[in-house]
């Protein structure tokens, strides 16, 4: 029994990609999706949300008021240079300490030293 494998399909280009230039230069021209998606069922024949056409132009970066459309699409690559100045760390500040203990002497728990009494005066 041997059984048919089928081919890897890879997923679907969007229907727009056939008219993408024309999609670009609309936008270019500050034409909104409602009014790309009539002009698309009316001379195409494609009928198409404004909601696609806008996921579609999002996807591809094509802006309302654009200078140029882009006809050649490239991907964008990763740039593995590693930069000029190697990293150093920032020099830690001294901790200011507010409890100093000198092991040779004992322990002031009554704050003597500092002027401050504890005595009550009833």
């Amino acid at each position: 029994m041997s059984e048919q494998i089928e081919e890897h399909v890879y997923p679907r280009t969007s229907r727009l990609e056939a008219w993408r230039n024309e999609i670009e230069i609309r936008r270019s021209k500050n034409w909104p999706y409602r009014k790309i998606a009539d002009w698309l069922r009316e001379q195409k024949g494609l009928v198409i949300s404004k909601e696609a056409i806008r996921k579609f132009c999002l996807v591809r970066k094509i802006s309302k008021g654009a200078s140029k459309p882009k006809t050649v699409t490239t991907t964008p690559t990763l740039s593995l240079k590693r930069s000029k100045r190697p990293y150093y760390p920032k020099p830690r500040q001294p901790i200011k300490r507010i409890f100093e203990y000198d092991d040779s002497e004992p322990i002031d728990i009554h704050n003597k030293k500092s002027g401050i009494s504890r005595s009550s005066s009833a």
